[in-house]
């Protein structure tokens, strides 16, 4: 049972934090449960496994380009702002 997406959805429980308010970025076979859930945002990094970026729903920069703040900027950040 060692899995992030079961502990994922654990702690969003736990803090009463919905679905929709969730964003996972991984890069390997270990991020698949987690990526595979029916969350907001799932997204892969641009040097992910082939794998992972076929179950993402969002894929974004390297992890030496900046991939997880890149995602961060212009999926929750941007989208945010235009809600105003």
């Amino acid at each position: 049972d060692a899995q992030k997406g079961k502990a994922l959805a654990g702690y969003a429980a736990m803090r009463n934090i919905g679905w929709n308010e969730i964003m996972a970025v991984g890069d390997s076979e270990n991020d698949y449960s987690m990526l595979s859930m029916d969350i907001k945002y799932t997204v892969a990094m641009g040097n992910a496994m082939e794998s992972i970026k076929r179950i993402a729903r969002c894929q974004t920069r390297s992890n030496i380009q900046d991939g997880v703040a890149y995602a961060i900027e212009n999926l929750v950040l941007t989208r945010e702002a235009r809600a105003y």
